[in-house]
């Protein structure tokens, strides 16, 4: 073992200025042998259209950096650059830097369209950190790759805002857009900062974690809510407590988060070591 990622290196390109939470997640999910190759673009606003456009611009340069350290994969984080320029554009990119270095790429973006059609969902509740242009991206995003938004919600919070939330807001958020459209077969929680308990449950719907989706290959965790007779009403972000949600895994947890990671992930993970 001549290194810490002998199973796989993961390289990621994070859109904002500063990743705290990312990594910390990223380490709680994969296997030994996983490590990390990052580099940051420059958003500090979603409602800066300027940074996510110059965001956009440094996407391949940031790639050519982590190629050279010859990870074994490329992932791309900042879905709102990927909305931003519209449905197929995840796919132009993957499949032009896929051409130059020779590496598997994927996107955040990417990932969740994946995960939703491997799991044969077509009804969507989306709950987000987002203000309402930000939400109404990631609804003709989704529904221009097939999908139906039946309820979208959003906090209304900036990045370094949505960084300090505690747990129990995305939690609460969550539950909140889950019990107003029963309709929907899951629910999708976008945002790598909008940090989410893994919480155990009886619920029967999926939700897809934004901030658990990045890490490899884009890490997909699905996990239901509580009983619905348990719920009480979700409280606003500014009322929130600093109780935490209790963080419960169970002793088969690592074998059923392997099992729930993208294909790429698992390819690289589950080859020997040289």
């Amino acid at each position: 073992m001549g290194s810490y990622g002998w199973r796989a290196r993961i390289g990621h390109v994070y859109p904002a200025v500063v990743a705290e939470s990312f990594m910390y997640e990223f380490y709680r999910i994969v296997p030994p042998g996983v490590t990390l190759a990052q580099t940051q673009l420059v958003i500090q606003s979603l409602n800066e259209r300027q940074e996510l456009e110059d965001s956009i611009k440094m996407i391949e340069q940031a790639a050519e950096y982590l190629a050279k350290r010859k990870v074994d994969i490329i992932t791309l984080g900042g879905s709102p650059m990927f909305r931003l320029m519209g449905v197929g554009s995840d796919q132009a990119i993957i499949d032009r830097l896929e051409g130059r270095f020779g590496i598997p790429v994927t996107t955040s973006q990417t990932a969740v369209v994946e995960a939703f059609s491997s799991l044969g969902v077509k009804r969507i509740a989306v709950a987000s950190p987002y203000f309402a242009h930000q939400n109404e991206q990631v609804k003709t995003f989704l529904e221009g790759s097939g999908f139906e938004v039946v309820h979208i919600e959003g906090l209304s919070q900036e990045v370094e805002v949505i960084h300090e939330l505690p747990l129990e807001a995305s939690y609460h958020h969550a539950r909140k857009v889950f019990f107003a459209a029963p309709q929907a077969q899951a629910v999708y929680i976008p945002c790598a900062h909008f940090s989410v308990p893994l919480a155990s449950g009886t619920g029967r719907r999926p939700a897809r974690a934004g901030g658990q989706q990045h890490g490899g290959g884009d890490l997909a965790l699905f996990r239901d809510f509580e009983n619905p007779r348990a719920h009480h009403r979700p409280r606003q972000p500014a009322g929130f407590s600093k109780r935490g949600i209790r963080n419960s895994r169970s002793k088969n947890s690592s074998a059923k988060l392997r099992g729930e990671v993208h294909p790429w992930l698992l390819r690289s993970v589950n080859r020997s070591p040289a």
